[in-house]
Protein backbone atom coordinates (compact mmCIF):
# COMPACT_ATOMS: atom_id res chain seq x y z
CA UNK A 1 0.00 0.00 0.00
CA UNK A 2 1.34 3.23 -0.98
CA UNK A 3 2.50 6.30 1.84
CA UNK A 4 -0.82 8.07 1.44
CA UNK A 5 -3.14 5.48 2.64
CA UNK A 6 -0.54 4.91 5.17
CA UNK A 7 -1.18 8.30 6.73
CA UNK A 8 -4.83 7.99 6.27
CA UNK A 9 -4.91 5.04 8.35
CA UNK A 10 -2.88 6.64 10.88
CA UNK A 11 -5.08 9.25 10.83
CA UNK A 12 -7.30 7.40 12.61
CA UNK A 13 -4.89 5.81 15.12
CA UNK A 14 -6.11 6.73 18.16
CA UNK A 15 -9.78 5.28 18.24
CA UNK A 16 -7.59 1.62 17.32
CA UNK A 17 -5.83 2.25 20.70
CA UNK A 18 -7.72 2.07 23.53
CA UNK A 19 -6.19 1.94 27.52
CA UNK A 20 -6.01 -2.62 27.21
CA UNK A 21 -5.87 -3.35 23.09
CA UNK A 22 -4.55 -2.44 20.16
CA UNK A 23 -6.36 -3.59 16.89
CA UNK A 24 -4.63 -0.60 14.63
CA UNK A 25 -2.75 -3.74 12.81
CA UNK A 26 -5.73 -5.08 11.91
CA UNK A 27 -7.91 -2.27 11.14
CA UNK A 28 -4.65 -1.36 8.84
CA UNK A 29 -5.34 -5.09 7.41
CA UNK A 30 -8.95 -5.18 7.14
CA UNK A 31 -9.18 -1.26 5.47
CA UNK A 32 -6.37 -2.76 3.11
CA UNK A 33 -8.04 -5.85 1.94
CA UNK A 34 -11.16 -3.96 1.35
CA UNK A 35 -8.96 -1.61 -0.97
CA UNK A 36 -7.47 -4.91 -2.66
CA UNK A 37 -9.68 -7.54 -2.63
CA UNK A 38 -12.11 -8.22 -5.64
CA UNK A 39 -14.77 -10.01 -3.86
CA UNK A 40 -14.84 -8.24 0.17
CA UNK A 41 -15.23 -11.36 1.80
CA UNK A 42 -12.50 -12.51 4.80
CA UNK A 43 -10.93 -15.05 2.91
CA UNK A 44 -11.00 -13.09 -0.04
CA UNK A 45 -9.16 -10.40 1.93
CA UNK A 46 -6.78 -12.32 3.93
CA UNK A 47 -5.50 -13.91 0.73
CA UNK A 48 -3.96 -10.14 -1.04
CA UNK A 49 -2.80 -8.97 2.23
CA UNK A 50 0.28 -9.94 3.63
CA UNK A 51 0.50 -11.49 7.36
CA UNK A 52 -3.27 -11.20 7.47
CA UNK A 53 -5.88 -14.24 8.44
CA UNK A 54 -9.53 -14.61 7.70
CA UNK A 55 -10.09 -15.23 11.54
CA UNK A 56 -8.23 -12.35 13.05
CA UNK A 57 -10.20 -9.97 10.36
CA UNK A 58 -13.35 -11.66 11.41
CA UNK A 59 -12.45 -11.10 14.94
CA UNK A 60 -11.42 -7.47 14.78
CA UNK A 61 -15.03 -6.58 12.63
CA UNK A 62 -17.00 -8.70 15.01
CA UNK A 63 -15.27 -8.99 18.40
CA UNK A 64 -12.64 -6.02 19.10
CA UNK A 65 -13.01 -3.67 21.14
CA UNK A 66 -12.63 0.11 19.27
CA UNK A 67 -14.10 3.23 18.79
CA UNK A 68 -16.49 2.78 16.42
CA UNK A 69 -18.07 6.22 16.70
CA UNK A 70 -15.61 7.96 17.13
CA UNK A 71 -14.13 7.13 13.93
CA UNK A 72 -17.69 7.62 12.51
CA UNK A 73 -17.16 11.19 13.96
CA UNK A 74 -14.17 11.61 12.58
CA UNK A 75 -15.26 10.68 8.97
CA UNK A 76 -18.35 12.76 9.23
CA UNK A 77 -15.91 16.33 10.68
CA UNK A 78 -13.12 15.73 7.94
CA UNK A 79 -16.50 15.25 5.45
CA UNK A 80 -17.71 17.91 6.39
CA UNK A 81 -14.24 20.40 6.99
CA UNK A 82 -12.44 19.07 3.55
CA UNK A 83 -10.07 16.79 6.41
CA UNK A 84 -6.84 16.73 5.66
CA UNK A 85 -6.20 12.53 5.72
CA UNK A 86 -7.95 12.73 2.54
CA UNK A 87 -7.10 9.65 0.05
CA UNK A 88 -8.74 11.97 -2.81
Amino acid sequence: MGQRFLDFCDGFADHFRLRTCDVLTQSKQYLSGLMQARRKNMERMAEVVPESDDQVLQHFLSNSSWDERGVLDQVALEAVSGGTSSLI
